[in-house]
């Protein structure tokens, strides 16, 4: 019964030493091999892990890049730029929204640093469907330092994706809708200018005028075709004389008008909607082509 006891006491206490050599990291040199060989496997796991996890975070991160470019790019351009325009501008916003992202290194868990370096090309390689090419010079990786040695991972930092946006879409329909509105509206405005009275015994009144372009059906209106959104409002409707005749008591003769319009129009596809800053604040928001149609008419 005593050799028992005591055959329990010395399994306690090795059981004790164990415990006490596991708390303080304290391995026997029989164990060395196996534990380097332990820290090397898990340090390789968690850095393959922290590349893969970058990778995810800076392919979302492409996705929000793109968001925010077509944004900026719809509400920018100049509705007489070509498509080699539209693409560069949106290259360009795209790159320097995406090096933002990537400005800090990323950290997994806290602990695993993964450097990214700079993307240095953005190529649109289809404009519908969008599909995005960025690239960098240099692989993004992990190092970590262990008993003086350096245990690095690296990976490609190049990107391809295929983004559902019909930013190209909308920008081509507000193309259309300026071209519309620019073979309308001089007709439009000349019958108005036409029904003018070119003679009277006073000048009539710009501001009456400036009311009667102001209700052109085909200058301000809202409509929809297909899945886009137009509207078209007055900005400015402006009227002056360019001339006239007067002599003594007689009537005016010969009265000339110079009508001048700004519209303010755009273009939304309101069934895609996207995280964007709109330069306040983060919102969901539809893409919008924005522009400014203005022109001047005489007669």
């Amino acid at each position: 019964m005593l050799k028992g006891s005591m055959a329990n006491v010395v399994i306690l206490v090795a059981l004790l030493f164990t415990l006490v050599v596991l708390f303080y990291d304290i391995t026997p040199f029989w164990y060395e091999g196996q534990k380097d060989e332990a820290i090397l496997h898990r340090d390789l796991y968690m850095m393959n892990h922290s590349l893969t996890a970058a990778r995810s975070y800076m392919d979302t991160s492409l996705s929000y890049s793109v968001y925010q470019a077509c944004y900026d790019t719809l509400k920018n351009l100049d509705t007489s730029a070509g498509d080699d325009v539209f693409r560069s501008d949106l290259e360009d916003s795209i790159k320097s929204y995406l090096n933002r992202y990537r400005k800090d290194e990323y950290y997994f868990m806290s602990n695993y640093p993964v450097t990214i370096p700079e993307y240095t090309t953005v190529t649109i390689e289809t404009l519908d469907p969008l599909k995005v090419k960025v690239e960098s010079p240099s692989n993004m990786y992990i190092s970590l330092e262990h008993e003086g040695s350096e245990r690095r991972l690296e990976t490609k930092n190049t990107m391809e994706k295929t983004i559902t946006i019909d930013c190209y879409g909308i920008y081509k329909k507000g193309k259309e809708v300026h071209t519309e509105i620019n073979n309308v509206i001089g007709d439009k405005i000349k019958e108005k200018i036409d029904s003018w009275p070119d003679t009277s015994d006073a000048l009539p009144k710009l501001n009456e005028l400036e009311n009667q372009v102001k209700t052109i059906p085909e200058l301000a209106f809202e409509k929809t075709e297909g899945d886009y959104s137009i509207k078209s409002e007055f900005s400015e409707a402006k009227v002056e004389f360019e001339g006239y005749e007067k002599s003594g008591s007689e009537p005016y003769k010969n009265i000339k008008y110079k009508v001048s319009v700004k519209l303010k129009v755009s273009v939304t596809r309101h069934d895609q909607i996207f995280p964007i800053y709109n330069g306040s604040k983060i919102v969901f928001s539809p893409l919008t082509m924005v522009f400014l149609f203005e022109e001047s008419y005489s007669g």
